[in-house]
């Protein structure tokens, strides 16, 4: 409750764009009960969250963030935008497929170079349906900002596709004043 007390309290600031959840740091599980609360105040509050999904580099449990463990949040929570961060590396196809299944998930590719990007998701962001569900980021220092932009500049993607991979997307669900 006090962390929904403070999401309340900086929902208030215009700037304030998003919730992160990160349960390599905590290790507490992506679907763990103690979530819900920040959970259903993001989601009445309209505030994305961003959750770690995939095997981190650290050495620790990678279990607690992985995609499966989405299903139930976006079950328990259908209007709250969640933000896979990090690529959720190497479970991009079943991240793909939640994202054909539930509108309001997205993945971002922070800490992860473009260029290893699977192509399965090249194609995936090329298609009408799912253009701008992945958005583009660097999580400078650990990845360099020119570095990352180069390579995803690089990606063959269709010129509607890269404006909303590059920032169209996320500009949109992170200005509070557009929504």
């Amino acid at each position: 409750t006090r962390n929904v007390g403070r999401i309340r309290a900086l929902a208030e600031h215009p700037r304030f764009a998003m919730v992160r959840v990160m349960p390599l740091a905590t290790q507490v599980p992506t679907d763990d009960a103690r979530h819900y609360p920040a959970y259903s105040a993001c989601e009445e509050l309209d505030i994305p969250v961003g959750i770690n999904v995939g095997i981190p580099g650290p050495r620790v449990r990678s279990r607690v963030q992985h995609p499966e463990l989405l299903e139930d949040v976006l079950i328990d929570f259908p209007d709250l935008v969640v933000v896979g961060a990090h690529m959720g590396h190497p479970y991009e196809e079943l991240l793909m497929n939640y994202m054909r299944k539930w509108p309001n998930l997205y993945l971002s590719c922070t800490a992860y170079a473009p260029r290893y990007f699977d192509p399965n998701l090249v194609t995936f962001m090329n298609t009408s349906k799912f253009r701008g569900r992945v958005l583009w980021g660097s999580d400078e220092p650990w990845f360099p900002m020119r570095r990352s932009l180069a390579e995803a500049k690089a990606l063959p993607l269709d010129d509607e596709a890269m404006a909303l991979f590059l920032g169209g997307t996320t500009r949109r669900l992170l200005d509070r004043t557009a929504r």
